[in-house]
């Protein structure tokens, strides 16, 4: 199973990282994710991870998050801090 996080330029966002919905299958998910009404250019998108039953990790890796901004806000990201 998947679930949709809003993910917000500005980490320091009330809703960063807030789960948007859950129980997806991962077409549902990438369905979700390509529609141009998830997503505000340049302060948000909603991006999936995959969901088990196990505790929270910390979900995206640095590699897929930096690919994942990099599409929104271009190729200029490099680092980011990740907590």
């Amino acid at each position: 199973m998947y679930r949709i996080i809003r993910m917000y330029r500005d980490i320091n966002h009330p809703d960063h990282h807030m789960v948007v919905r859950s129980g997806l299958t991962l077409e549902e998910a990438q369905e979700h994710c390509n529609d141009p009404e998830t997503r505000e250019a340049g302060v948000w998108f909603d991006a999936y991870e995959e969901s088990d039953e196990k505790p929270a990790s910390r979900g995206y890796s640095k590699v897929s998050i930096t690919k994942a901004l990099n599409q929104i806000y271009g190729t200029n990201i490099v680092r980011m801090n990740l907590h």
